[in-house]
């Protein structure tokens, strides 16, 4: 799921590489921060990849603050 500044959504993540667009909206004049959180734990690998790998998948994205450059 995603927060900024107070909105939040959820993306569907898949195991496939894909691309992921989540319109903001215009900047406000001291930016804004966007956090990306997973809610669930991890999954084994196995169980996605079917490759006999025990060891749980994880994504751990951080936050990003972005600011107007004009300012």
């Amino acid at each position: 799921e995603w927060t900024a500044n107070g909105r939040r959504g959820e993306l569907e993540v898949q195991p496939q590489w894909r691309r992921y667009e989540i319109r903001l909206g215009p900047l406000g004049p001291s930016g804004f921060a966007l956090n990306l959180t997973c809610p669930e734990p991890a999954v084994i690998a196995h169980d996605v990849l079917m490759n006999h790998d025990p060891r749980p998948l994880g994504l751990a994205v951080g936050g990003w603050t972005f600011r107007d450059a004009d300012r």
